[in-house]
This record gives C-alpha cells, structure tokens and sequence, in this order.
C-alpha cells in the first residue's frame, strides 16, 4: 500500500481525462456509475480530472449541434451533442465520425489532458481515439462490452438470439436494420445469399449509380477491421474479464495487446449482510437495469405470471418514462400481475437502501454480461444472486453459496425456481469461487498504468 500512496503522489496534477458514451444524470447504468466513480477517487488523489461524453439529440438542425460543460458532483463534465441520424453515411459515422472528433478535439485545446482513458466507445465512436492518438496523447481504452466488434454492443441479435461474432458481415444486417433503419430493402429480408449477392451487384455497377448504397455496404464490410486497428493503436487496452477477452480475441483482438482489468465496486456505504438461517415470510426479490430486451426482464415477467409467488413480491428499478415497444411491452406483462412494483431510478449512491430491503438480486440477462456491477454488489454485501448461467455471470456466482444459475432464454426453469423459492436453503455465502475487486484496488492500478505511460 504505500508504495501505491507514492505513486499517487507521483501523479498529483496530472491531467486525466475520462470519455464515455453517455453520463449521470441523464443515464445511469454501469459504465456512467463507474465513470463518475472513478472521476471522483482519481480527484481525491490529487490528479485533475475532466469527463467526456456524449448526447443524442433529436435535432436536425446541424447548427444546433456541438459541444458545452456542466458540473456533477464536483467533475468537470463536457458533452458533445448530435444527431446520428443527421449523417450521411449513417452506416460509417456509427463507429468512426470526424465531426464528433473535430468537437472533442477543440475541447482538448482547452483541457489539454495528459492522459485520455476511453471507458466506453460507443457513440464518441473510434474517430475521437484515433484523433488523440494522432494528437499524441497517451490513450487508455476500456472494453466493457462487445460493441467494438458488434453493432448492438452485446452479442445478441435483435431477436435476442445469442451471436458469436460479425463474421461474415453480411449477418448483421437484420440488427442495424433494427437498430438504426438502414438496409430496409426487402431484399435484405430475404435468405442471405440473395442480399449478399445483391451487395455483390451495387458494387460492380458503374460508380455515379447507387454511390450511397456503396458507401453504406463498404461500411459495414469495414467496421469489425478498423474498429480493431484502431483500438489496437491505443497505449492500453483494457478487458473485463477472462470470458471477455476469450472472445474478443476469436473476433479478431491480439492477445497481446489485451490486459486483465477488471472494473472495481466502490463499497463506501455497503453493508455486508449476515446470512439467514432461514427465509423470511416476505421475500423481496429485486431487479436492477436498464429497460431493455438484452436485460431480459420480460422473460422475468413471463415466469413470474405462471409462477406460485404467494409471499413474494418483485421490485423492479429501471426507468421506464420513455415509450418504446419494449417499455410498453413491459407495461402490458405487468398489467394484473400481482406483487410487482415498479420503482423508478434512484441515485447510486442509495443502492445501500434498496439491497437493506432486497432478499434476492434478480440478473435475467439475455446477453454475455460483463461482470455486471449489480452482481458485484450482490456478492459483495452477501445478498444472494439468481442470473441467467452464461459467461461471465457463471464465473462469477457459485450456485448453493452465492446464488443460483438458471439456463439461458428458458422461462420454464425461472418459473420452477420462483415457485421453488421458499423450499431451497439460503445460501451459505462461503467459499465462493470470485472475489469482488474493490473501486480503491482498480484505482491503484489504473494509476499504475497511468504512470507507466508518462
């Protein structure tokens, strides 16, 4: 420990700046709680520190787009402002836009950090690392999830069927459709071998026809490549997990360049809970998570409609304000369905008094989570976990100790555990097979790696 004290102290004034795809307060997830986390530790040690990000507007008026700061919680936090939909290639400017990088390249005038650490990509796109590489600043990049080589960030399609990677590209097209409304040609509905042999076409006719279809084909063609070379390029980069990087590494990653990082949980304010004996008469199985398909809630809902869940109510935390498809099919599977809450979002810095009354943290996620911070949490302060049994969620949760895995995409096997609750012993909370990293260990070794790079 005091040799980490000295080379804080090493560090002290050292410009850090943080970039990620979106911020508190407008977005609280993972990525946002350890950012600002993070932010605030780094500060603690003396180090200067500035946050970047980015908001989607629904403006189509370019002039109205750029960028400007407010403060949270005592960081300097610059926010670029856009519109994806505005571009003209929207296909490129999904990973790789030079506008957003001219914007952040005039906020580093005036920052001028020494080190830039990249907690999410997504949205900033690879164009704002690559335009820090090219200005010479030393650049960190963490890859929390998949999106660098997968266009909806986590290996799912868009009918939450698992995926093993973007090869050959041509099967992603069914999820940006979904996802950004491109390639809505029929013909893209079709098998794959008419759409790619259509591909083929447009690119052999004559140039001054079908430039844009062109430009969007060769687009895609090119993201899983140059997203990787371009990440590549960076100082360091940064995986989460063992499974993570495993796959990674099959989609085309060096394992060279990959280094073992995983994020830590800070725990100022958690309570490590005793125990039980037994379960108590009210069991209050809580969700945490954004509304969407990949967080598998639904599948939750499903189960527990056909569940017996007498004594046991399901608390769901998520901010369902905005209208979609998924927030409204939500709505309709809780409609008459007895003992389900609905909470809102709460601050993170109150994730003590939601667990103070949680039994069991529910993890139902359709995708490859990566070391999810709720599970963490869970771990950490005892409170027993069930998720879903794939990837990194069954290296982390020892099933009878820690919690429970239920196979994947199977709302049969949910409903018997609901049902089944009251009758299984509470788990033991003893020899668990993983150790929750704490934000202060992270911490210490980030600056390691920050100063290694100055």
């Amino acid at each position: 420990m005091k040799g980490c004290e000295q080379t804080a102290r090493s560090m002290k004034g050292t410009k850090i700046q943080l970039v990620t795809h979106q911020f508190l307060p407008e977005f609280v997830g993972g990525s946002e709680v350890y950012t600002l986390n993070l932010a605030k530790s780094l500060a603690r040690e003396g180090l200067s520190v500035s946050i970047l990000t980015y908001r989607e507007s629904n403006d189509l008026i370019n002039d109205e787009f750029g960028w400007g700061t407010y403060q949270f919680e005592g960081i300097l936090v610059y926010t670029i402002t856009y519109n994806l939909a505005t571009s003209e290639n929207v296909m490129l400017s999904e990973y790789w836009n030079p506008q957003i990088a001219r914007w952040a390249d005039e906020i580093w005038n005036e920052v001028r950090p020494e080190i830039i650490h990249f907690t999410h990509l997504m949205k900033l796109t690879t164009a704002v690392l690559e335009a820090a590489i090219n200005r010479g600043f030393r650049t960190v990049v963490s890859l929390t999830d998949y999106w660098s080589i997968c266009p909806r960030h986590t290996l799912t399609t868009h009918d939450q069927k698992s995926c093993d990677g973007p090869e050959p590209p041509e099967k992603c097209i069914g999820c940006i459709r979904a996802t950004h409304g491109l390639f809505s040609e029929r013909i893209f509905q079709w098998p794959r071998i008419f759409s790619k042999a259509y591909m083929g076409l447009v690119q052999l006719s004559p140039k001054e026809l079908f430039s844009q279809k062109r430009a969007r084909f060769s687009a895609l063609y090119s993201r899983n490549k140059h997203n990787i070379q371009t990440i590549e390029q960076a100082d360091r980069v940064l995986v989460l997990s063992h499974s993570q990087k495993i796959k990674l590494i099959q989609n085309g990653f060096s394992a060279e360049k990959l280094i073992l990082e995983p994020h830590g949980l800070n725990i100022d304010g958690l309570q490590v809970k005793t125990p039980r004996k037994e379960w108590p008469r009210n069991i209050r199985i809580t969700f945490i998570g954004s509304i969407v398909p990949s967080k598998g809630l639904h599948m939750l809902l499903e189960a527990w409609k056909s569940a017996q869940t007498d004594g046991m109510e399901l608390v769901v935390y998520g901010d369902m304000r905005a209208s979609s498809t998924y927030t409204n099919q939500i709505s309709a599977l809780a409609k008459n369905v007895p003992n389900v809450i609905f909470k809102g979002t709460f601050h993170p810095d109150n994730i003590h008094s939601v667990l103070a009354k949680t039994d069991v943290i529910a993890v139902p996620s359709l995708w490859a989570e990566n070391e999810p911070f709720v599970a963490k949490i869970a771990i950490y302060t005892q409170t027993p976990v069930v998720a879903t049994q794939m990837e990194s969620l069954e290296q982390m949760i020892t099933p009878g100790q820690t919690g429970w895995l239920i196979p994947p995409d199977d709302i049969r096997a949910w409903a018997d555990w609901l049902s089944h609750l009251k009758s299984q012993p509470y788990p033991v909370f003893k020899s668990g097979k993983y150790s929750v990293r704490t934000l202060q260990e992270s911490m210490q070794s980030l600056i390691y790696q920050y100063q290694s790079l100055i």
